[in-house]
Protein backbone atom coordinates (compact mmCIF):
# COMPACT_ATOMS: atom_id res chain seq x y z
CA UNK A 1 0.00 0.00 0.00
CA UNK A 2 0.91 3.66 -1.23
CA UNK A 3 2.24 6.16 2.19
CA UNK A 4 -0.57 7.88 0.62
CA UNK A 5 -3.17 5.37 0.51
CA UNK A 6 -2.38 4.64 4.35
CA UNK A 7 -2.73 8.44 5.40
CA UNK A 8 -6.07 8.86 3.69
CA UNK A 9 -7.04 5.58 5.44
CA UNK A 10 -5.78 7.35 8.34
CA UNK A 11 -8.22 9.98 7.62
CA UNK A 12 -10.92 8.61 6.90
CA UNK A 13 -11.02 6.58 10.37
CA UNK A 14 -10.58 9.64 12.07
CA UNK A 15 -13.42 11.22 9.74
CA UNK A 16 -15.64 8.87 10.75
CA UNK A 17 -15.31 8.79 14.51
CA UNK A 18 -15.46 12.89 14.34
CA UNK A 19 -18.78 12.04 12.85
CA UNK A 20 -20.00 9.39 15.26
CA UNK A 21 -19.36 11.88 18.18
CA UNK A 22 -21.36 14.35 16.65
CA UNK A 23 -24.35 11.60 15.63
CA UNK A 24 -26.97 11.48 18.06
CA UNK A 25 -28.88 8.60 18.15
CA UNK A 26 -31.58 10.07 20.12
CA UNK A 27 -33.93 12.59 18.56
CA UNK A 28 -33.24 16.35 18.92
CA UNK A 29 -36.04 18.31 20.79
CA UNK A 30 -37.62 21.76 20.52
CA UNK A 31 -40.85 22.46 22.37
CA UNK A 32 -42.14 19.42 22.52
CA UNK A 33 -41.17 18.53 18.60
CA UNK A 34 -38.70 15.96 17.94
CA UNK A 35 -36.67 15.47 15.12
CA UNK A 36 -33.28 13.33 14.00
CA UNK A 37 -29.81 14.78 13.28
CA UNK A 38 -30.63 14.61 9.34
CA UNK A 39 -34.22 15.95 9.89
CA UNK A 40 -32.49 18.99 11.75
CA UNK A 41 -29.32 19.30 9.26
CA UNK A 42 -32.19 19.97 6.29
CA UNK A 43 -33.93 22.56 8.75
CA UNK A 44 -30.40 24.14 9.06
CA UNK A 45 -29.81 24.40 5.31
CA UNK A 46 -33.38 26.02 5.04
CA UNK A 47 -32.38 28.43 7.65
CA UNK A 48 -29.30 29.18 5.75
CA UNK A 49 -31.08 30.30 2.58
CA UNK A 50 -35.31 30.98 3.46
CA UNK A 51 -37.52 30.74 0.62
CA UNK A 52 -35.06 28.47 -0.88
CA UNK A 53 -36.81 26.11 -3.53
CA UNK A 54 -37.11 22.67 -2.55
CA UNK A 55 -34.81 21.44 -5.71
CA UNK A 56 -32.07 23.66 -4.34
CA UNK A 57 -32.53 21.88 -0.99
CA UNK A 58 -31.92 18.68 -2.85
CA UNK A 59 -28.87 20.05 -4.66
CA UNK A 60 -27.40 21.27 -1.36
CA UNK A 61 -27.94 17.92 0.23
CA UNK A 62 -27.00 15.62 -2.15
CA UNK A 63 -30.33 14.12 -2.87
CA UNK A 64 -33.00 13.34 -5.32
CA UNK A 65 -36.19 15.72 -5.31
CA UNK A 66 -38.29 13.06 -4.19
CA UNK A 67 -36.40 12.09 -1.57
CA UNK A 68 -36.23 16.07 0.29
CA UNK A 69 -39.83 16.15 -0.96
CA UNK A 70 -40.81 13.86 1.61
CA UNK A 71 -38.68 14.79 4.23
CA UNK A 72 -39.68 18.53 3.78
CA UNK A 73 -43.47 17.36 4.13
CA UNK A 74 -42.82 15.53 6.98
CA UNK A 75 -41.21 18.82 8.81
CA UNK A 76 -43.92 20.86 7.30
CA UNK A 77 -46.45 18.40 9.07
CA UNK A 78 -44.32 18.73 12.58
CA UNK A 79 -44.79 22.76 12.32
CA UNK A 80 -40.79 23.39 11.16
CA UNK A 81 -41.31 24.65 8.21
CA UNK A 82 -44.00 26.32 5.69
CA UNK A 83 -43.95 25.60 2.13
CA UNK A 84 -45.30 27.84 -0.63
CA UNK A 85 -45.86 27.84 -3.80
CA UNK A 86 -43.03 30.58 -6.17
CA UNK A 87 -45.16 33.13 -6.86
CA UNK A 88 -42.49 33.90 -9.94
CA UNK A 89 -43.22 30.39 -11.23
CA UNK A 90 -46.13 27.99 -9.74
CA UNK A 91 -44.88 24.91 -10.17
CA UNK A 92 -41.90 25.22 -7.50
CA UNK A 93 -42.20 25.50 -3.99
CA UNK A 94 -40.41 27.33 -1.85
CA UNK A 95 -39.70 26.39 1.94
CA UNK A 96 -39.09 28.84 5.47
CA UNK A 97 -38.67 28.09 8.61
CA UNK A 98 -41.87 29.02 10.91
CA UNK A 99 -40.63 30.30 14.60
CA UNK A 100 -40.97 26.26 16.07
CA UNK A 101 -38.43 25.55 13.14
CA UNK A 102 -36.82 28.46 14.45
CA UNK A 103 -36.45 27.28 17.72
CA UNK A 104 -35.46 23.76 16.47
CA UNK A 105 -32.41 25.11 14.47
CA UNK A 106 -31.22 27.21 17.93
CA UNK A 107 -31.18 23.38 20.01
CA UNK A 108 -29.51 21.83 17.15
CA UNK A 109 -26.78 24.65 17.20
CA UNK A 110 -26.53 24.05 20.37
CA UNK A 111 -26.22 20.12 20.14
CA UNK A 112 -23.71 20.67 17.44
CA UNK A 113 -21.38 23.39 19.86
CA UNK A 114 -21.25 21.21 23.17
CA UNK A 115 -19.78 18.96 20.97
CA UNK A 116 -17.35 21.03 19.75
CA UNK A 117 -16.72 22.56 22.78
CA UNK A 118 -15.99 19.30 24.07
CA UNK A 119 -13.32 18.14 21.04
CA UNK A 120 -11.73 21.52 21.98
CA UNK A 121 -11.37 20.83 25.43
CA UNK A 122 -8.54 18.59 25.31
CA UNK A 123 -6.06 20.79 22.81
CA UNK A 124 -4.10 24.13 24.45
CA UNK A 125 -5.07 27.05 22.19
CA UNK A 126 -1.44 27.00 20.07
CA UNK A 127 -2.75 23.52 19.03
CA UNK A 128 -6.26 25.09 18.95
CA UNK A 129 -4.88 27.50 16.13
CA UNK A 130 -2.45 24.62 14.29
CA UNK A 131 -5.73 22.36 13.56
CA UNK A 132 -7.59 25.27 12.43
CA UNK A 133 -4.66 26.70 9.94
CA UNK A 134 -4.38 22.90 8.83
CA UNK A 135 -8.29 22.30 8.42
CA UNK A 136 -8.50 26.01 6.55
CA UNK A 137 -5.58 24.27 4.72
CA UNK A 138 -6.95 20.83 4.11
CA UNK A 139 -10.49 22.55 2.74
CA UNK A 140 -9.10 25.29 0.43
CA UNK A 141 -7.30 22.88 -1.37
CA UNK A 142 -10.45 20.19 -1.53
CA UNK A 143 -12.21 22.99 -2.41
CA UNK A 144 -9.69 24.04 -5.36
CA UNK A 145 -9.74 20.24 -6.39
CA UNK A 146 -13.70 20.08 -6.40
CA UNK A 147 -13.83 23.45 -8.76
CA UNK A 148 -11.49 22.10 -11.01
CA UNK A 149 -13.56 18.88 -11.51
CA UNK A 150 -16.54 20.83 -12.15
CA UNK A 151 -14.87 22.92 -14.53
CA UNK A 152 -15.86 22.84 -18.29
CA UNK A 153 -12.45 22.01 -20.44
CA UNK A 154 -13.75 24.90 -22.48
CA UNK A 155 -13.61 27.45 -20.13
CA UNK A 156 -10.26 26.32 -18.91
CA UNK A 157 -8.88 26.32 -22.69
CA UNK A 158 -10.90 29.78 -23.61
CA UNK A 159 -8.15 31.54 -20.84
Amino acid sequence: MKPESAQAERLAAIINRLAQVFASRDPLEADGIRVTLPQATLLEQVEKAQGCHLTELADRLGVTLPTISVAIHRLEELGLLNLQPDPADGRSTLAALTEPGRKMVCEVKDFRMGRLSILLDGLSQDEREKLFELLERAVSAAEVMQVGEKANPEDVIGE
